[in-house]
């Protein structure tokens, strides 16, 4: 669990950089690909490096699809309505982890290997990509303007340690679990 999100945190600076580079579109096929691929590892792999390369493949994966969906929102929605589809976009991730937890643990009493199989899920986004979404209009680059430094006020900073601080509370009850 640990390794794709190490590779997430690795690869997402990156996929921001190749989103506007080669398109917003192309990295999020590439991306629901490496996730189809790495998180399906588990049905067909053995060796034990050759499964914790597929999870770098795999966070590599999400890195690509987390930044080109948010970056999606950004560029097809403005002011209340971006507003109303993040908060559906939160939903929607926390209603889908309901259902891919609750269906993988369904799918492990069968077999150990089936919960693998939800990863294939990816391949259907895929097709609705390429079928409903168009490649954004990006604006033009503005000559030679130096964007002003980043500064985060007293909020934003105590805001970001939050996030930090959940996702490590979130990670460390499946990763330490096991020893009680």
């Amino acid at each position: 669990m640990t390794i794709p999100a190490l590779a997430v945190v690795i690869a997402a600076p990156f996929a921001g950089r190749l989103a506007d580079r080669f398109g917003r579109l192309r990295l999020l096929f590439v991306g629901l690909v490496l996730y189809a691929i790495g998180g399906t590892s588990g049905l067909y792999l053995n060796d034990l490096y050759s499964l914790l390369a597929a999870r770098l493949v795999l966070g590599i994966g999400v890195a690509g699809t987390m930044t080109v969906a948010v970056t999606l929102i950004g560029d097809y929605f403005f002011g209340a309505e971006h507003e109303q589809f993040m908060g559906f976009q939160g939903v929607f991730m926390s209603f889908g982890g309901v259902v891919f937890v609750g269906t993988g643990g369904r799918l492990a009493d069968i077999f150990w290997r089936m919960p693998f199989l939800l990863y294939f899920f990816s391949l259907l986004v895929l097709v609705l990509a390429v079928v409903y979404l168009p490649e954004p209009v990006r604006p033009e680059k503005e000559g030679d303007q130096k964007k002003a430094p980043l500064r985060l006020n007293r909020l934003q900073l105590i805001l970001f340690v939050t996030g930090f601080l959940v996702m490590v509370v979130f990670y460390m009850v499946p990763v330490q679990i096991h020893f009680f």
